[in-house]
């Protein structure tokens, strides 16, 4: 509870008294989810609700895909005879590993659904989607409320014991409750394990996502040079990006990240993968 006050006081929202958890700690999820370190699900005291969740792994269309999981949670929540108006807001709160968004200095943005010539006026408070971009954090900067700070701080630095003691004190609780959480957990031989596993296959898929746009990228600038015509240079990038989605379909992504990363069309990307289908 006190991260997702953190957040919300750092954009002047309404904070929460009481949290509970809609899906405990689950191992077996967490041994077969590998894309994200955690997803969690709660609700406050007025049943609002909150997904928590973390991303280590880039992808280029995660602002896509969070809107769909928040409107997979939102609509969550209308069972069989309730009314719209029986519908609570639902905040999403993203912590990512990577950059996500072109302001470099801006840690902590907040979207909601505002007019577009009167940004004051708000259409609903009902989305609300956040993102903790963690490689912008610069410890000497201290712009944003001082306990998401603290918070950040420590998803950056909480396994460098010298940077923790820097900022600990009794006054953050929050703080020394969140290290003792982690000791614990790097205790468990079993869940360490599998968080190295987890570590481990998502350095290897960026791995493979470079190593596939390098090789795409020497193979059409070689057809391209051996053309040395303006057209042959053009082919050659096309064929790049080809070579490009197919690497990304064999590595498991979908159809609308492929076409998201490369820049070919729904269609061209789903012609590429039949032809993929019919060699196999």
């Amino acid at each position: 509870m006190s991260f997702v006050n953190a957040v919300l006081k750092d954009k002047n929202l309404p904070i929460v008294k009481e949290l509970t958890l809609k899906n405990p700690f689950n191992l077996k999820s967490f041994q077969t989810e590998k894309e994200s370190i955690l997803d969690i699900k709660a609700v406050d005291e007025n049943s609002h609700q909150f997904n928590i969740e973390i991303q280590a792994t880039y992808d280029p269309s995660f602002a896509v895909r969070s809107l769909y999981y928040w409107a997979k949670f939102y609509s969550s929540q209308l069972k069989e005879k309730m009314l719209y108006s029986d519908l609570k807001p639902t905040v999403c709160i993203n912590l990512l590993d990577f950059n996500l968004l072109s302001d470099k200095n801006q840690i902590h943005s907040c979207f909601l659904l505002t007019e577009k010539n009167n940004p004051e006026l708000v259409l609903t408070d009902h989305i609300s989607l956040h993102f903790i971009e963690i490689k912008k954090f610069k410890e000497q900067i201290k712009t944003m409320n001082p306990e998401l700070y603290d918070w950040i701080y420590y998803f950056k630095y909480a396994t460098e014991e010298d940077k923790m003691k820097l900022v600990i004190d009794d006054s953050k609780k929050f703080i020394q409750k969140a290290l003792k959480a982690l000791r614990e957990f790097n205790e468990d031989d079993h869940l360490r394990d599998i968080a190295l596993s987890r570590h481990m296959y998502q350095l290897d898929k960026m791995s493979q996502i470079k190593y596939a746009e390098k090789k795409a990228e020497e193979r059409g600038e070689k057809r391209g040079e051996k053309r040395g015509e303006k057209k042959g240079e053009i082919r050659g990038k096309f064929e790049a990006k080809i070579e490009t989605a197919k690497n990304f379909y064999k590595m498991g992504l979908s159809i609308e990240q492929i076409a998201k990363g490369t820049g070919l069309s729904i269609q061209e990307i789903q012609k590429i993968t039949e032809e993929i289908e019919k060699q196999s």
